[in-house]
């Protein structure tokens, strides 16, 4: 029997992967009461329709604050039976608890309207609002784990694992310096406040580019010592470098921005003399919630300047994951060997489908025209529900329409169309979850009618990818793995002692006396000492003589 008895090395092959370990993940309702007064009286609201806008999230420790605009669309009937329309945003804050979460981490955010009720208060000058807003939050933080996906020569348990392994992932810093002229001079700024909206991405090779709006609220100070308002949008592109990136993968994108400093580019006017240390706080009071501006002393106007144009700098900030979705064998279980696993926590993916429909929208311009030169447009809002078998798709396609009227003025009209996919998806059900992307393939057709009518066809491309939620317990290593040990012959198994094992033990346990698994184990020295975690070979029963 020794003649079977070979040396042999334990080798074990491996593959370290970049995942996302989910550290938790909940769900929170919240209402959020709002009331909206009107300009006339209504008698009744036909209807509110409201959308999510800007959501992002902040990790806090044991938690994720959610931010975000409702976007709503009041139609109300007048004392006069005319339908009338008015549109309000409002901020939302909703703090989703999650045990574990830390500052460092990242998050994952899906915010959805589930109900809207409403009322009519005041004798008809004001509708009372109750938007009930659903935010799911899941925290990770990437870890490279090292799995065993084959023990060559030995029969092992594997299952397939699909995983989104993290290809990089960096942050980004740059500076821009825009330049807005005021509708009138300004003496000093009070205030600037962004942020960023409409964040979009396109991966290409090692390459990922960012793209976006901040939009600010300038706050000034004019001539008369008034406070004026201004609102900017100013367009952004970032390029971040991830090495093997490619387009057919997925990325995660969180961009945020600061007003590092500005300054008003002024002249000389004498009847003006006032102090200008611009972010001073004892200037005006100063809101405990909101980050103050330090004084920059390196540019102050003099007492008697005053300007139009102000000069900023902002500081954007871009953090980038770019994800491949992988699927492999991994090794749950080595069956004769001691092993050592880990419980990962991922995202399977049930389906994958691509989907392209054509959306025909008509738009009333204010006035005549005599053409359209340009029709931009982009979607936002994008949400999605699953049903059993498919996964709609919904969001807004945001349009900006330049048109030349019949005096030959080039003009801009924006507008929003809603729109929802239905997509065919038979494993789909209801409790899995969507990563959904959508784009707009090629130009907007549009045909002019009746001098202010503009039909359009717009072509929208959705992929949708369904996945569920899998706790898998997988090898990360092989007690003895590199070490040389023998091979059983053949009729026999290995098997690996056990704390509190015997070898008369083992023996009863498989029906074979101990003189039989002594044969072929000549590694052991004395019946009575045997480790815990030795390979011992099991001889089957027709092996008890010998």
């Amino acid at each position: 029997m020794k003649d079977h008895y070979k040396p042999k090395q334990i080798e074990v092959e491996r593959r370290l992967l970049k995942v996302q370990r989910v550290v938790g993940e909940n769900v929170e309702q919240k209402t959020i009461e709002a009331k909206v007064n009107l300009p006339v009286a209504a008698i009744k609201v036909m209807d509110v329709i409201a959308t999510l806008e800007n959501v992002r999230g902040e990790v806090k420790d044991d938690g994720v604050l959610v931010k975000g605009v409702i976007h709503k669309q009041v139609f109300y009937v007048d004392q006069g039976n005319l339908v009338r329309h008015l549109a309000e945003d409002i901020p939302f804050r909703v703090f989703v608890d999650v045990e574990g979460a830390e500052e460092h981490m990242r998050a994952q955010i899906d915010a959805s309207i589930e109900d809207i009720s409403w009322s009519v208060i005041h004798q008809g000058m004001a509708i009372k609002q109750d938007i009930v807003v659903r935010v799911f939050a899941k925290v990770t933080e990437t870890e490279q784990v090292e799995v065993v996906t084959d023990v060559p020569g030995v029969d092992v348990v594997t299952e397939l694992l699909r995983v989104e392994s993290v290809v990089g992932e960096d942050t980004v810093r740059e500076t821009i310096n825009p330049t807005v002229e005021l509708p009138v001079p300004a003496i000093k700024v009070f205030d600037i406040r962004a942020e960023v909206q409409d964040v979009t991405f396109e991966i290409k090779r090692d390459t990922v580019l960012v793209r976006g709006t901040i939009h600010k609220q300038i706050f000034f100070v004019d001539k008369t010592n008034v406070v004026r308002h201004f609102p900017e949008d100013v367009t952004f592109t970032l390029g971040v470098d991830i090495p093997g990136a490619t387009p057919d993968m997925d990325a995660q994108v969180d961009v945020d921005v600061m007003v590092d400093d500005w300054r008003i580019l002024g002249v000389p006017d004498s009847k003006h003399h006032h102090d200008h240390k611009g972010h001073d706080k004892h200037d005006f009071p100063h809101d405990p919630h909101k980050p103050h501006h330090p004084p920059i002393p390196d540019h102050p106007m003099p007492p008697h300047m005053y300007g139009q144009t102000l000069r900023q700098t902002l500081v954007i900030e871009a953090f980038v994951k770019v994800v491949e979705p992988l699927q492999l064998d991994v090794v749950v279980d080595v069956p004769g060997f001691e092993v050592e696993t880990m419980l990962l926590k991922v995202d399977e993916v049930v389906a994958h489908v691509k989907d392209t429909e054509t959306i025909d929208a008509e738009v009333v311009l204010p006035m005549d025209i005599i053409k359209v030169y340009s029709i931009m447009a982009s979607i936002r809002n994008l949400r999605y529900e699953i049903r059993n078998g498919s996964v709609v798709v919904r969001g807004v396609i945001h349009k900006q329409i330049f048109f030349v009227d019949n005096a030959n003025l080039l003009r801009h009209f924006p507008e929003n169309i809603p729109f929802s996919i239905p997509v065919d998806v038979p494993e789909a059900e209801e409790g899995m979850r969507a990563h959904v992307r959508a784009k707009i393939v090629g130009d907007i057709d549009w045909t002019l009618r009746r001098g202010n009518v503009v039909m359009q066809t717009i072509l929208v491309a959705v992929d949708v990818k369904v996945t569920q939620e899998v706790q898998l317990e997988v090898v990360t290593d092989v007690i003895g793995a590199g070490e040389v040990v023998g091979e059983c012959p053949p009729h026999s198994r290995p098997y690996i002692v056990k704390p509190g094992d015997t070898l008369f033990a083992i023996a009863q346990a498989h029906h074979v006396t101990v003189d039989a698994i002594l044969r072929i184990n000549p590694q052991i020295k004395d019946p009575d000492v045997i480790d815990v975690g030795m390979r011992i070979c099991i001889p089957e029963k027709r092996d008890w003589k010998g």
